[in-house]
């Protein structure tokens, strides 16, 4: 499991109870749990898909959900259903401000599910359960988190080659957002990029010094093969550049001049059809 999880958790109920319900809330240690029951009287059961998988379960003691209840209800005495309830309603604050902090991992997370009494048998995914607790005046909060590892999208590794600085650093701010970008500003230099990096792309400009675009793809090709291959040129009518194009040397070709957008354009094209854009 990653903590970010846990602690856009553990963090929306500190903030939640400081701030809503002006009670102070102190954390305590992390542990694994080895009890597939309930911590507490008073539980919220919710699942998380999307990139994040699992479920967490936040448990408050009979006590503390009492006065919760006391507080948000404003009744003296209240009922199981009314304590019940305002453990729902809290529980989907909490929820919805962990969802907010998790907003980049594009993660979904159900509406609560409460539970009542330590003996329910939770069907708790086959990932370890990492529990927090906390402590107030009023009783003790109890979470149970059993989430797979959260893993980010591969981002698209793209090697741009041209032995103009300025052309260089245009085109890579252009795609720095979305791509791995690796600059290079001779053959040399992009070659060994090649070799030591899985490039998914291959950009270069075509005349340059020392080694043109055409070796730089050609070369490219046989270091990685899977490579999309693209060629900048004004000179896309020159016999070499053709050929080079019906042998599949260079995937596709970019006229210039080449603005910083139709690049990035050519490259989501080419990611997703697998080839480079004509």
């Amino acid at each position: 499991m990653n903590v970010e999880q846990l602690n856009a958790v553990a963090g929306a109920a500190v903030s939640t109870f400081d701030n809503m319900l002006g009670l102070a809330v102190e954390r305590e240690n992390v542990f694994l749990c080895e009890t597939p029951h309930p911590l507490g009287e008073v539980s919220s059961l919710v699942t998380f898909s999307g990139s994040v998988n699992g479920l967490c379960v936040f448990t408050l003691d009979r006590s503390l959900a009492a006065w919760v209840a006391r507080n948000l209800q404003e009744v003296e005495e209240p009922s199981a259903n009314e304590i019940a309830d305002t453990v729902g309603e809290l529980a989907n604050i909490i929820f919805g401000a962990a969802k907010a902090r998790l907003a980049k991992q594009e993660v979904n997370m159900s509406l609560p599910e409460i539970l009542i009494g330590r003996t329910r048998l939770i069907d708790f995914p086959d990932y370890p359960i990492v529990g927090v607790a906390f402590a107030t005046s009023w009783g003790r909060i109890h979470t149970q988190f059993a989430l797979d590892a959260f893993t980010p999208p591969k981002r698209p590794k793209i090697l741009v080659v041209d032995d103009d600085l300025m052309v260089l650093e245009v085109f890579r701010r252009q795609l720095a957002d979305d791509f791995d970008v690796f600059p290079a500003s001779a053959g040399s230099e992009a070659l060994q990029l090649v070799r030591d990096n899985p490039i998914d792309i291959v950009i270069s400009d075509y005349r340059m010094p020392n080694m043109n675009g055409l070796e730089v793809l050609l070369r490219a090709s046989q270091e990685r093969p899977s490579a999309i291959r693209m060629l900048v040129t004004s000179y896309s009518w020159e016999p070499h550049v053709q050929l080079a194009q019906d042998r599949r040397v260079v995937t596709g070709v970019l006229e210039k001049p080449l603005r910083p957008d139709v690049l990035r354009a050519a490259v989501l094209q080419a990611l997703n059809q697998g080839v480079a854009a004509p």
